[in-house]
C-alpha cells in the first residue's frame, strides 16, 4: 500500500535495494578473499585458530552501554555471563569460520549490522557471542554430508547469535539458545544433488543431526513443511516441530 503511493523512481529504488545489497556484499567478500587468499576451514583446530585471531572478551569486559542496548541484562545475565565474546572488526567479518561459511553469517544481524555491513568501514566493530562447540557441530554436519555422498554446502546458514533485543524483535523464543551463542538456523537446499530442493533433502540433514551430530547433546527444531532446521548445543536433548 505504501509503495503504491510513491513515485516510479522511488519504487525502482525500493525494488533494487536488495539487489544492490547483494552485489555490495559479493564485491566486498570477493575483495577480501583476493587480498587474504583465505582457504576453507576444514578442521576443529582451524576453527579455533580463527577464533584465536579475534580479541576475546568476558562478560565483565562488556560496556554498560552495550549490555543495555542489546538487552543482555537482568534475567538474561545468567544465560550469557559464562560465555565467550569476541570483538569482530572490518578485518574479521568476512573470514571463513566453518568451511566457506563466514563469521558474518553467525553474528547478530541487528540494525547496527544492517547499517554497516556489507560496506564495512574502518571503524566497524561488533560483539559476537559464540560457543565453539556449535561451530564444531556445523563442521561435523558438513563432514557427515560428504561421507554420505551429499553436498556439504547444500544448506545456507541463516542466523547464529541473537542478543535479547534482536531476539524479541523477530519474536524468537524467550530463552532462545541463540541468545547464548549456542544455536543456528539453516535453510536446506539440494543436499542429495538430484536437482530438486525438497523434504528428502531436509530429512537427510535431520537424520544426521539426530543420529550423529546432536544426538542427546542439544536441541533440534524440525519445522515440518518448511526447509528450515534449527540445532543447538544446549547440553541436553530437546526436539520440537513448531516455531
Amino acid at each position: 500500500m505504501i509503495i503504491s503511493n510513491v513515485s516510479t523512481g522511488m519504487k525502482s529504488i525500493i525494488y533494487f535495494l536488495p539487489i544492490l545489497f547483494l552485489f555490495a556484499c559479493t564485491d566486498a567478500e570477493s575483495s577480501f578473499d583476493a587480498t587474504t587468499n583465505q582457504q576453507p576451514i576444514n578442521t576443529e583446530a582451524e576453527i579455533d585458530s580463527v577464533l584465536n585471531t579475534l580479541e576475546k572478551l568476558t562478560y565483565k569486559d562488556l560496556s554498560e552501554d552495550y549490555l543495555e542496548e542489546t538487552g543482555n541484562v537482568g534475567s538474561f545475565t545468567k544465560m550469557i555471563k559464562k560465555g565467550t565474546f569476541y570483538k569482530v572488526t572490518e578485518d574479521d567479518i568476512f573470514k571463513f569460520i566453518v568451511g566457506t561459511v563466514r563469521i558474518k553469517n553467525f553474528i547478530a544481524h541487528d540494525d547496527y549490522y544492517k547499517a554497516n555491513a556489507p560496506n564495512v568501514n574502518e571503524s566497524y566493530e561488533q560483539i559476537w557471542l559464540i560457543d565453539n562447540k556449535l561451530l564444531h557441530k556445523v563442521l561435523q554436519l558438513k563432514k557427515e554430508l560428504t561421507k554420505g555422498g551429499h553436498d556439504p554446502d547444500g544448506f545456507y546458514l541463516r542466523t547464529g547469535h541473537r542478543h535479547p533485543v534482536l531476539n524479541e524483535e523477530i519474536s524468537g523464543a524467550s530463552r532462545s539458545q541463540h541468545i547464548a551463542g549456542k544455536a543456528t538456523d539453516i535453510t536446506i537446499r539440494d543436499i542429495n544433488l538430484d536437482g530438486v530442493e525438497d523434504q528428502k533433502d531436509k530429512q537427510i540433514v535431520l537424520d544426521i543431526l539426530n543420529d550423529v551430530v546432536i544426538k542427546n547433546e542439544g536441541g533440534i527444531g524440525r519445522y515440518p513443511g518448511t526447509m528450515s532446521v534449527h540445532f543447538d548445543v544446549r547440553g541436553k536433548r530437546a526436539r520440537w516441530d513448531s516455531y
